[in-house]
């Protein structure tokens, strides 16, 4: 055990800044490892080259991609360019991301797209880059998630609670070096990656904080509301701790979602379509929209029920119920509006991600007469080909308004996840929030049962079944296995705190 303890010392003590093989750099200054995140938000990577509106790459020079996602595929693609001369690479899937490394045969620009077994599909984090010496940390709030929620996340290893970082939390981090967790002295305490496992990721952070002391995570107001949320005063807590009134808050942890609610779902569909599956007698458009809230079909097999926008609002007084409540959301469909031209993107970035222009839609709807200031909150669903999106489902643009994107494909009837998304989206409108990682459903806000893995059930704001603790995650095939957990239930008003 001493052995050990005073290898993994020296190996800390004497970390180059830069570690290197082949003159290739495979670790960052901070310990970060080539593809890997730190706790500021940072990539230890060459530049990203999706953050750029359009790709380029250039012939006999190589490259990598890597990505993750949570949806099961048994065969991702990554396809380069968008045309008929377009590149196809297999993604070889590791333990936590999918990724492929190739030389460019010719020089290329355009657009690139994911496939799932042939289907375009999307990842939560991607990058693509040339591989070279040229790696840094650079500031990537796309790939590692959100800058200001990432800062908040910083871990800072006082095992003993003594205020600094010192040798007697070395040496309680040391004793678990190699363990995992079904060791019997692993430590979960000192797993300061949170992977399960103490291995150099965990001594590469505690490098970091030796010799400091720990200061109070500064991530909340005086009066506990945390950054960019709304206390009971209808005030919002801004960093970097400053309490002011909002107009928009409107008591926003409690009344939310604690009266009927009325929202307008506005369908515009890409001058790309010109033509709808047929499903069992129905196309596409006649099955989204249907006023029953599902079609059950018996042929072709296997028998199935396909669900109708019309089922959302069943599916949200059920669960209203479940919570003695009896809550009642209507829902106008209008459209669907066939465009002539593709809607323009904003002419800025959000995350280093470009959406489509809200405003345009907006535009669009009213002078269709829809009176938007009659409804709680409007949602404008996009239903396309093929358009070169950086993002399937929108992000927020608008203060009442986020643009639902949906790629058509092989679809020939609205699955369950178009649905699904539509209903999660919904719930964002009236203050629910994501409980979701990239890869899988935080813990234990994000699952059903915290208690029991693999979950049965999906809350409605990971939207997918948890198979193992913050890892792992499998797609919902029903709305049966969609529900409103505790978290998003406080967070709509039906229950307190």
């Amino acid at each position: 055990m001493y052995l050990k303890t005073i290898i993994i010392l020296i190996t800390i003590l004497l970390s180059a800044n830069v570690v290197s093989s082949n003159n290739l750099i495979i670790q960052c200054k901070d310990g970060t490892l080539l593809g890997g995140c730190n706790e500021k938000g940072e990539i230890c990577a060459g530049e990203n080259l999706l953050d750029r509106d359009t790709i380029i790459l250039n012939s006999d020079e190589e490259y990598l991609f890597f990505g993750e996602t949570k949806e099961i595929c048994d065969d991702y693609l990554l396809k380069l360019g968008d045309s008929i001369d377009n590149i196809v690479h297999r993604l070889l899937k590791t333990e936590k991301r999918f990724t492929a490394q190739f030389i460019q045969s010719v020089d290329l620009e355009g657009y690139s797209s994911l496939l799932c077994n042939g289907a375009e599909t999307y990842f939560d984090k991607q990058y693509l880059g040339r591989v070279s010496n040229e790696v840094k940390l650079r500031q990537d709030c796309n790939y590692c998630g959100k800058c200001e929620e990432i800062t908040q996340k910083m871990i800072c290893p006082d095992f003993n609670n003594d205020n600094q970082i010192n040798f007697e939390d070395f040496f309680l981090l040391s004793d678990s070096f190699s363990f995992s967790k079904n060791d019997e002295f692993y430590n979960e305490n000192v797993d300061l990656d949170r992977d399960e496992k103490i291995d150099f990721d965990d001594f590469f952070i505690f490098a970091d904080w030796f010799g400091k002391k720990c200061e109070n995570e500064v991530n909340q107001c005086v009066d506990g509301t945390k950054y960019n949320r709304c206390n009971d005063n209808g005030k919002r807590c801004i960093p970097p701790g400053i309490l002011d009134a909002d107009p928009s808050c409107k008591g926003y942890e409690r009344v939310c979602f604690q009266e009927n609610k009325k929202i307008a779902l506005i369908e515009f569909i890409a001058p790309n379509i010109d033509k709808w599956p047929e499903w069992g007698g129905y196309n596409f458009i006649e099955l989204l929209n249907n006023e029953q809230p599902y079609v059950h079909f018996e042929e072709p097999q296997p028998p199935r029920e396909v669900y109708s926008i019309n089922y959302i609002s069943t599916w949200y007084n059920r669960e209203s119920k479940k919570y003695n409540k009896n809550i009642k959301l209507e829902i106008d469909i209008f459209g669907p509006y066939y465009l002539t031209e593709f809607p323009p993107l904003t002419p800025y970035k959000i995350n280093q991600q470009v959406y489509l222009d809200i405003k345009y839609l907006e535009n669009y709807a009213k002078n269709q007469k829809i009176d938007l200031g009659y409804y709680d909150a409007w949602l404008p669903i996009y239903i396309y080909n093929y358009y070169p999106l950086d993002d399937e489902e929108g992000t927020t643009l608008h203060p009442n308004s986020e643009v639902i994107s949906f790629e058509l494909g092989t679809h020939r009837y609205p699955s369950v996840t178009m649905i699904k998304t539509v209903t999660h989206e919904i719930a964002h409108q009236f203050c629910a929030e994501d409980r979701y990682l990239s890869y899988s459903c935080i813990h234990p806000e994000g699952v059903p049962d915290p208690d029991n893995y693999p979950q049965r059930q999906a809350c409605l704001m990971c939207s997918s079944i948890a198979f193992e603790k913050e890892k792992s995650t499998y797609n919902i095939e029903t709305m049966d296995q969609l529900v409103v957990c505790n978290k998003t239930a406080e967070e709509f008003g039906w229950i307190h705190a």
